[in-house]
């Protein structure tokens, strides 16, 4: 943003008393007028930064994931996170707080070799960013359902992380 101060120039007649005090009262005035078109900038910048940061947050989340680093993913949630996993429109799991959801990402890190999760889109809203995603995963042991070592899992889904004091909160995946 460029400053523009317009030059009048001062006439004076006679005293020179009256010429420091007008252009003291004139540089007072320009300094208030651009200190409060900066503040406005800021402020802006402020809040633009603050929009950027929450998809650079889901963006290092999805990134402790995918290395399948549980401390790091943690770093990024607020104490009272909530967590919902829905398949086929059916509810399997649910956890609160930051306990049961670090319990939970560790006991998943033993059914995967590999996992995967990838942006395909994402819309941010005030609080919140929706995020379409892809899924790779590659599973580490055979489980009682019929999947084997080695099997591997690809779906699409989307992801819901909603926000609060500059943390993700609530966190709901749907495939």
């Amino acid at each position: 943003m460029s400053r523009r101060v317009s030059r009048n120039v001062v006439m004076c007649s006679g005293e020179i008393m009256k010429c420091k005090i007008s252009l003291i009262i004139f540089l007072i005035f320009s300094s208030l007028v651009y200190s409060q078109e900066n503040n406005s900038t800021n402020s802006i910048m402020k809040r633009e930064n603050m929009e950027i940061s929450k998809i650079v947050i889901v963006k290092k989340f999805i990134e402790a994931y995918n290395s399948l680093k549980v401390e790091k993913m943690i770093t990024l949630l607020h104490p009272q996170i909530e967590f919902k996993n829905i398949s086929n429109g059916v509810e399997n799991t649910h956890t609160k707080g930051i306990e049961e959801f670090r319990d939970l990402a560790n006991k998943t890190l033993e059914l995967f070799k590999e996992r995967k999760q990838k942006i395909l889109s994402y819309a941010e809203d005030k609080d919140t960013i929706n995020v379409e995603i892809s899924y790779h995963a590659i599973f580490a042991k055979d489980l009682p359902n019929g999947i084997n070592s080695g099997d591997s899992l690809d779906l699409n889904g989307k992801s819901k992380y909603v926000f609060k004091d500059g943390l993700i909160i609530l966190l709901i995946d749907e495939s």
